[in-house]
């Protein structure tokens, strides 16, 4: 045999033997891959990114796979490991277009305050013809009321500004309607300015009852107002006072004072009354008991109607030709539109769910819904949980849908979005489930064993009955210990609050970080579709060693990023700056135990929280194959004037091909 024969021969099986590896590591890479896809779409995202990452470690140029792993990263919070997975993209001009916007929206809302901005134009998103347009109503689930006051008509719109229904009052007709709010009793309140009456109607238009006190008639009842006391207020025009009424319509008192010449809009705050004054052009404050406190606005108004909250500290003025804002704490009254100069008299402005302003004016004859117009360029941020194709060929994709400060999206319907798989538009797909809409509530007790929560050891079975007796058919709860290591004590649909007794009074211990039992508590809630929420009892000890596994912002953004709150109740009245962080950044709230409420409105709190959340089901488009095949699934939606865009993927379950 020649010594060049040899020569070809060991370079031919060299050639083979590196082929065969090239080939093992590209199956090895696929299957782990595989795995981490699984893993995702299940909550599972430790073992998600474990899998990536071994992916990786057979084909570590696969692009792919370093999006899916910054995609597993932000859900476990390691949002700094996510953004420097996909930069990896970036910098190879390799990310799609949503990842760039994505990423733009992350990295902006972790910098400066992210609420703290001006706005730097409002610009229509959509308008509407209402005949005398007096008011308008913003709902919970992203709808609208607004009330014509020519055409005695309730106007109800969606969030994308579609005509639901019109509501006239039924059999006997709205006279000259000019003001609309909720009823605690369920259906709503309406002013008829006209009829001297308050009309109660139900949820279909109809009305139910009208009042107007024998021994103290209305005369032009206008704007409407409710605290969360169980009372309403209506400022009556003709008799220059403001009347307080309870749900069943009792006249309660009248506010009349030397300082209201003719009093419009009307604003009830706890317990206390902002009330508009169109003829001395101020806003003056009173107590609920109709006492005078102060004068509020003194200068800067025109002609100042209806009132608004902006937020907890601004209020939002109707004033003639403009809109405007005043801040409580500032005492700065500023512009916020004149409607492109259009304006002729505004007589309503209000902030809707989706941070829109709803403003009507009375002279035009119109109804306009206002945004920011950075929040158009900003577009919406989406972020896809899971793709569940256990049930294949339906497919579920479970999303969130935010703007660009992180606040949730409310009342997106089926015109609302667009589904692909590979490229290829899905025909039909329905929202099946809406966060907005679910009232249930999936909880996760989570009780410190830390030594100093000892002496309360009695208190704990006090306040997991409490809870217990908030607890409605549907809602899920998790006992979880933060002892030594973190434990599962129990986790049931209702009666739970025996459960506690499970824990042994010898159980306290001086414990270490709290981190991982935060991690355990949130492992429980992030499969359910229900609102999440985490209520940890503690003392409120703070230590050097409870965020050292998981540092405080990845164990924060593992809550925000997975629409978890974090709720605290305090056994002793003190704070623990760490834990209060992140129940502000997620939405919860503090308690200490032996004041006020106690743990009484925690859940009550979290059943009304808004969110951004939807189930999307449509009918994959592909065939059985062997498992093997990856399919892309593009959600894209599309909310008046803004978009925004997300994919994920999945893999046909195994069980489906057997």
């Amino acid at each position: 045999m020649s010594k060049r024969f040899l020569i070809l021969l060991l370079l031919s099986l060299s050639t083979l033997i590196f082929s065969q590896d090239v080939e093992l590591n590209r199956i090895n890479a696929l299957d782990e891959f595989k795995w981490g896809v699984k893993f995702y779409n299940q909550g599972l995202y430790e073992k998600s990114v474990f899998s990536f990452e071994r992916s990786l470690s057979y084909d570590s140029l696969d692009l792919r796979t370093h999006l899916w792993l910054g995609q597993a990263y932000f859900m476990k919070g390691d949002v700094e490991a996510a953004l420097g997975e996909w930069s990896l993209l970036q910098e190879k001009d390799e990310a799609p277009i949503w990842l760039d916007k994505a990423v733009e929206i992350i990295s902006a809302r972790r910098g400066v305050i992210n609420r703290m901005y001006s706005v730097e134009e409002w610009v229509t998103l959509y308008s509407k013809d209402i005949n005398r347009a007096s008011s308008v109503l913003s709902l919970n689930n992203g709808d609208s009321i607004i009330v014509s006051f020519m055409d005695g008509l309730l106007t109800k719109l969606n969030s994308n500004g579609a005509v639901i229904e019109t509501y006239n009052g039924g059999f006997e007709p709205f006279d000259k309607p000019f003001d609309i709010i909720e009823s605690d009793n369920g259906g709503y309140i309406v002013s008829e300015f006209m009829g001297d009456r308050i009309s109660f109607i139900n949820d279909l238009g109809i009305k139910i009852k009208s009042i107007n006190p024998n021994d103290s008639p209305l005369s032009g009842p206008g704007f409407l107002s409710k605290n969360s006391s169980g009372y309403f207020y209506v400022s009556d025009w003709g008799n220059r006072r403001v009347c307080k009424f309870d749900m069943d319509g009792n006249l309660i008192l009248s506010i009349i004072n030397e300082n209201l010449k003719r009093p419009t809009g009307v604003l009830a705050a706890g317990d206390e009354v902002y009330i508009a004054d169109s003829v001395n052009k101020t806003v003056l404050l009173f107590d609920e008991s109709g006492n005078y406190i102060k004068t509020v606005v003194s200068s800067g108004l025109d002609s100042p109607e209806g009132l608004s909250f902006k937020d907890e500290v601004t209020l939002l003025i109707a004033d003639g030709v403009k809109l405007k804002e005043f801040n409580l704490n500032s005492r700065v009254l500023s512009d916020v539109t004149d409607l492109q100069g259009k304006a002729s008299r505004i007589t309503k402005g209000v902030v809707d769910v989706n941070g829109n302003t709803l403003t009507t004016d009375f002279n035009l004859g119109e109804f306009y819904s206002l945004t920011d117009i950075s929040s158009l360029y900003g577009g919406l941020y989406v972020v896809i949980d899971r793709v569940s194709s256990i049930n294949f060929p339906k497919i579920d994709v479970e999303l969130q849908v935010y703007n660009r400060l992180g606040e949730p999206i409310i009342g997106l319907d089926n015109s609302n979005f667009l589904i692909s798989e590979n490229n290829r538009v899905v025909g039909t797909r329905d929202v099946v489930f809406k966060g907005s809409d679910n009232n249930l509530v999936n909880m996760s007790l989570l009780i410190d064993l830390d030594s100093t929560v000892a002496p309360y050891y009695n208190n704990l079975y006090d306040i997991s009955k409490a809870f217990d007796s908030e607890l409605i058919a549907g809602d899920r709860v998790s006992l979880i210990t933060a002892g030594e290591y973190p434990e599962v004590v129990s986790s049931r649909k209702l009666n739970f609050g025996n459960d506690i007794l499970e824990i042994d009074n010898n159980s306290f211990i001086d414990r270490d970080g709290i981190d991982l039992s935060i991690k355990l508590a949130a492992s429980t809630l992030i499969p359910s579709r229900e609102k999440r929420e985490i209520v940890l009892v503690t003392t409120g000890v703070q230590k050097e060693s409870d965020f050292v596994q998981y540092s405080l912002n990845e164990i924060n953004d593992l809550l925000i990023n997975n629409r978890i709150s974090l709720s605290i109740i305090y056994l002793e009245d003190r704070n623990n700056p760490e834990l209060d962080y992140i129940v502000k950044q997620s939405g919860g709230s503090t308690r200490y135990l032996f004041d006020g409420p106690g743990t009484k409105g925690i859940i009550t709190k979290e059943r009304e929280k808004k969110s951004g959340f939807y189930v999307l089901s449509f009918d994959s488009l592909k065939n059985i194959d062997n498992g093997e095949q990856f399919t892309t699934v593009e959600v894209e939606i599309d909310f008046i004037r803004k978009s925004g865009r997300s994919e994920s993927g999945y893999f046909v379950p195994v069980k489906v091909l057997e």
